[in-house]
């Protein structure tokens, strides 16, 4: 299986504080059953999609900017 990245770009009228914070805050979007935190660089956390769960990894971070 080759690698696939996936990449999307969404405007947004808030602040980019707001909107990090906002992004950062998973439990409140995605799946408020989760384990771990997505504070800091190195996270990992996992949330759970009721049949399975999902890993991910902060592997970058600009406060306010950017979040991969």
């Amino acid at each position: 299986m080759k690698d696939q990245d996936f990449s999307a770009t969404l405007l947004i009228d808030k602040s980019p504080e707001e909107v990090y914070q906002a992004i950062n805050n998973v439990r409140g979007w995605w799946s408020a059953d989760s384990q771990g935190s997505t504070e800091n660089l190195n996270n990992e956390f996992k949330l759970d999609f009721e049949s399975h769960w999902w890993a991910f990894k902060i592997i970058e971070t600009v406060p306010n900017e950017k979040v991969v």
